[in-house]
């Protein structure tokens, strides 16, 4: 038991050291995000996601939160987590209490990158491509919408809410993953090399005790 309870240690030690780095940045990036926003004048309010952000933000930014979503991490991310969250911020911009919204995300690159990430939600920023007119007015596409527009819009755009906060969840949980598996194979290497040095010096200090104990037989048959 002693020698299992070993290996969970080394293996929690190793995912430590391994999101170190990346907790460092995402914290500095947070916190310089807030600080930023309230130099300009606007109010900030927070909704952490998990209970590792919201015990974060709790140490110095409690008076900021606003609601909470606990529960969300797991081996499986289900899309009813990003429809729940996606029906809060729906509730705070219908009764008035924000206006715009960002999240703040672990973007996942791969399994050794993953990129502390701002994506404003709410109102929706277009890409460049999809703000570019057409080349030319024969270009344009005509198209008919049933229901209309604005019902359409009623139903897409918190649809297009919780999908963005569903992939963000996904590439959270994705880089979350890869830095386990790289502090996992970092780890199996460095006890690797570590059987490896250790194999080195048992079989050196094997030979010399063998060599001492010929010396020893041959030293005392020379005697006689």
């Amino acid at each position: 038991m002693k020698m299992v309870a070993a290996a969970k240690l080394r293996r929690a030690q190793a995912s430590a050291e391994a999101a170190a780095p990346y907790a460092a940045a995402m914290r500095r990036m947070l916190v310089q995000t807030i600080r930023r926003l309230q130099s300009e004048g606007k109010t900030v309010k927070l909704l952490p996601v998990g209970r590792r952000a919201f015990n974060f933000f709790s140490r110095d930014y409690a008076d900021l939160i606003i609601d909470k979503v606990i529960g969300v991490s797991g081996k499986e991310v289900p899309f009813s987590a990003a429809s729940n969250l996606g029906e809060k911020i729906n509730t705070l911009l219908e009764a008035g209490e924000i206006d715009v919204c960002t999240l703040v995300f672990n973007k996942f690159k791969n399994a050794m990158t993953q990129v502390p990430t701002c994506q404003q939600l709410v109102p929706m920023v277009m890409d460049e491509a999809e703000e570019k007119p057409a080349a030319a007015s024969n270009d344009v596409a005509l198209y008919e919408f049933e229901p209309d527009e604005a019902t359409l819009l009623e139903m897409l755009l918190p649809r297009n809410l919780q999908v963005q906060i569903y992939a963000s969840l996904l590439e959270t949980a994705a880089g979350e993953n890869g830095a386990r598996m790289t502090a996992m194979d970092n780890a199996t290497r460095n006890a690797g090399r570590s059987i490896d040095s250790l194999s080195k010096v048992y079989n050196r200090t094997r030979q010399t005790n063998i060599t001492n104990e010929l010396i020893e037989i041959i030293s005392g048959a020379q005697a006689v």
